[in-house]
């Protein structure tokens, strides 16, 4: 029994091809059952989940839009500040390349 066998024998598979079931069976373990699904608990879960899913969704895309706002607002004043320090810059100059 232990430790495991490493080349364990694979299931005989029945003659009509392919066995029924999920493609990955461990991932059977982290669904609730069906009849859970069924009941109203289950429902209620569930649509708790889907209503979750979704304000995530809304909620990263509003953040997005309002962050993209804020940098083209910065970006646009530091440009501004930059325009003037350098006019500012070029009237104080001496320079007698004209």
């Amino acid at each position: 029994m232990w430790p495991p066998d490493p080349d364990p024998d694979p299931d005989p598979e029945p003659a009509g091809g392919s066995r029924p079931g999920p493609a990955v069976p461990g991932l059977r373990a982290l669904l609730p059952a069906r009849a859970f699904l069924c009941s109203l608990k289950g429902r209620l879960l569930l649509a708790e989940s889907v209503f979750g899913f979704f304000a995530t969704i809304v909620f990263a895309t509003d953040f997005y839009l309002i962050f993209n706002d804020v940098a083209k607002f910065l970006k646009q004043g530091d440009s501004a500040d930059e325009t003037t320090a350098h006019k500012t810059e070029e009237e104080n100059s001496d320079s007698d390349s004209d």
